[in-house]
């Protein structure tokens, strides 16, 4: 054996190790595939549209949701059928809502059955998912916002992607039933459908109405963005931050889906506005005459949180509303300029006026500037029970002493009660042919030249009262009056909040 030969082998063997130190990766072989590891492959049956990027399908709604059969199909890591496969999977969506049975759909020797969904409020770029689930596994309930439920996830798959087109305001404001909550409450919207004008700028967001869905006249055309502080725009590091304003255009706006005290609004929000020229310029503008009108509706309708969800954060306007004397407290005229304003409407047909009205709910709501007229046909053990309270002649630092009282009260008015007729005031004023409603106005910026709460003032009345509709639940009136019941006194909670010193009219006698 000669010396080259002997050296051949050696030096084939340092090449290999040059070639194998650590920054020569591809000497590594590949990782041996784990058997138990596949994935599961989502096919649309009966080959529907899924819409593309530039020409998206419409978006779904609750009333008509697209459906879809899908099939699925498990697959070893090799992209082969894996007949082994006899388990659950559960289905989600990553935008919209999918509906179908929360029981998890089983796959036997690898394949599913046909699988029938329903999708709605889905938007943009949507994609169908699933994953592997232990056996009796429930699904979560996508059309349940407090389902927080989120099975472990192993093997998964994807479908194709579907295209929608954007959300407009009615989609996240309509909804179908109590509590009257959004249907895409607590989950994340992008809004880009219809011609959204801004039609109030508070402190701490906007308010925009779907210029399209207004003409229409079927109402949940108008959203509040909350935006922490005063929506400002400012683009570049020259650009001086302005605000937005009544009839600017925004062109999208995005954002979670939430219910404040029963008022729709997007949070944590970004938006767009609609430029007239170029970005950072001009804003595009709807003419005053183009904007939305002060929308009135029934004073019967404010007892039927169904009727008026669908005025929510629209402008509306009332008329002939008389200021009612209550008792002030911290959250009252003084510190946040806010007021409740009765309104009556008689029923001519039962020979009754707008005076008459008045005078028998105020009485009945211990309203009346006539102390002597306070006490009512409803109110018969008031008075009796009151006198217990005051007999007690708690001092006031007697915390004791009141509680006493105050159960005394109760117990007195309760029994009382119970051995009345329990017919609200509601019912017997519509008896009698008086409707009536109380709102709450709010004017932090608009202050009237009148204090509401003095008695020189307690007769005058608002010509017209115009502002944005809020709905805060009966919260808003709990406790307003002392020894009063937010539930016989309230009518859902909404608020008339007050945009411009234009829309409050001064009051007259």
């Amino acid at each position: 054996m000669n010396q080259s030969s002997i050296a051949t082998p050696w030096k084939t063997l340092l090449v290999g190790l040059l070639l194998c130190l650590p920054w020569a990766v591809s000497c590594y072989s590949p990782a041996t595939p784990d058997e138990g590891v596949g994935s599961f492959k989502v096919e649309f049956e009966g080959n529907p549209s899924l819409g593309e990027e530039k020409s998206p399908l419409p978006v779904a709604t609750a009333q008509k949701p697209l459906t879809l059969k899908v099939k699925v199909t498990a697959l070893k890591a090799d992209g082969q059928l894996d007949t082994d496969f006899n388990g659950q999977i559960c289905m989600f969506s990553d935008r919209g809502i999918l509906v179908r049975s929360q029981s998890a759909s089983v796959l036997k020797d690898g394949v599913s059955d046909s699988i029938t969904i329903r999708m709605f409020l889905a938007f943009g770029k949507t994609t169908l998912w699933v994953t592997a689930v232990p056996k009796d596994t429930l699904c979560p309930n996508a059309a349940d916002p407090e389902d927080n439920s989120v099975p472990p996830v192993s093997r998964v798959g994807a479908a194709p992607s579907l295209f929608f087109g954007l959300l407009s305001i009615r989609n996240v404001q309509e909804s179908l039933d109590s509590p009257y909550d959004s249907l895409l409450f607590k989950k994340y919207a992008v809004i880009g459908a219809g011609k959204m004008v801004v039609t109030a700028v508070s402190s701490n967001g906007f308010y925009a109405t779907d210029l399209d869905a207004y003409k229409d006249g079927k109402g949940y055309d108008s959203l509040f963005i909350f935006t922490f502080s005063a929506p400002t725009i400012a683009f570049g590091d020259e650009a001086v931050p302005r605000s937005l304003a009544i009839g600017d255009i925004v062109k999208r706006v995005e954002g979670g889906v939430d219910e404040f005290s029963g008022h729709t609004q997007l949070t944590f929000p970004t938006f767009e506005p609609l430029w007239k020229d170029n970005v950072g310029g001009e804003i595009q503008q709807v003419p005053e005459a183009e904007r939305p009108k002060p929308i009135t509706f029934s004073i019967s309708d404010t007892w039927s949180r169904g009727k008026m969800e669908k005025y929510e954060s629209a402008v509306v306007e009332i008329k002939d509303a008389i200021a009612l004397p209550v008792i002030q407290t911290q959250d009252g005229w003084s510190q946040f300029r806010q007021w409740p304003v009765l309104l009556v409407e008689p029923d001519p047909t039962k020979n009754q006026t707008k005076q008459a009205c008045e005078d028998w709910i105020r009485t009945e709501l211990h309203l009346h500037t006539d102390a002597s007229k306070n006490g009512g046909e409803y109110r018969p053990c008031l008075a009796t029970c009151d006198k217990k309270r005051a007999d007690k002649q708690c001092a006031p630092d007697d915390k004791v002493c009141q509680t006493e009282a105050n159960d005394l009260f109760f117990g007195c008015f309760f029994e009382c009660r119970f051995n009345q007729k329990r017919t609200g005031i509601l019912d017997r004023s519509r008896e009698k042919g008086c409707s009536y409603t109380v709102l709450m106005v709010i004017s932090n910026a608009t202050v009237p030249a009148y204090d509401p709460s003095a008695p020189e003032h307690a007769n005058k009345r608002f010509p017209y009262i115009r502002g944005v509709l809020q709905q805060v639940r009966a919260s808003a009136f709990y406790q307003i009056l002392e020894n009063q019941y937010d539930s016989e006194m309230s009518n859902n909670g909404y608020v008339l909040w007050v945009r411009q010193p234009s829309d409050l009219a001064t009051p007259q006698d």
